[in-house]
């Protein structure tokens, strides 16, 4: 091994913390509230997310779409674990990020099954909005994601999402094998001239002598 070889890092693996990841995968129905005026009722909309592992089980890349109005909105996000940190971080960017892609970092809270991160984006006029990200799962098929605004006065619920895992149909039934069928019993083997082949010795004695008499006479 060449001194290059040595410095290179070790190649990552999955460990327990990359367990809480696995909640992610799949296909979600997502029911969404946009809370844009605290003074009006919430846009709401429905969408669909499809989680699934990258880099071998280091993380989860996840996409979200869904019609609002007459635009479709469309996310992408990516979650590991930071092992350097000892806290989960991601990525989040949309197709109405101005400022491109937000970071986020937060921790699990294996008693409350919640992932509870903070993000930092670039708002609209160019300032700093410092969002708190709270996601819950119920079971195993339901889940809620909010965002919550921080703000100096306190903070200001901006997004509800609510998430029921979509499953996929169940695979057909292998289809088993026919049943062979009986196999015809052997046909008798036909002696010279069509003639019956004997069974036993005893028989074949009889015939012969019952013929030598026959000459004689």
């Amino acid at each position: 091994m060449d001194e290059s070889q040595s410095m290179m890092p070790p190649v990552l693996t999955p460990g327990s913390m990359h367990d809480v990841l696995a909640k992610m995968v799949g296909r979600w129905k997502a029911q969404t509230k946009a809370y844009h005026d605290p003074n009006s009722p919430p846009f709401e909309s429905q969408g669909l997310e499809e989680g699934e592992w990258v880099l071998g089980g280091l993380g989860v890349a996840y996409r979200y779409e869904s019609d609002m109005g007459p635009m479709k909105f469309q996310g992408f996000g990516f979650t590991t674990w930071n092992q350097m940190e000892n806290c989960y971080q991601g990525y989040w960017f949309d197709n109405m990020s101005p400022a491109g892609p937000a970071g986020f970092k937060g921790h699990y809270d294996p008693d409350t099954r919640t992932m509870t991160s903070n993000m930092e984006c670039m708002g609209p006029s160019g300032y700093i909005i410092h969002q708190r990200l709270v996601d819950v799962w119920h079971d195993e098929d339901h889940r809620t994601f909010e965002i919550y605004r921080v703000r100096p006065e306190g903070e200001q619920l901006s997004l509800h999402i609510d998430y029921t895992r979509e499953h996929q149909p169940a695979a057909a039934p292998r289809p088993r094998a026919a049943a062979r069928k009986a196999r015809p019993a052997p046909k008798k083997k036909m002696a010279a001239r069509g003639r019956p082949r004997p069974k036993t010795k005893a028989k074949a004695k009889t015939k012969r002598k019952t013929a030598k008499r026959a000459k004689r006479r």
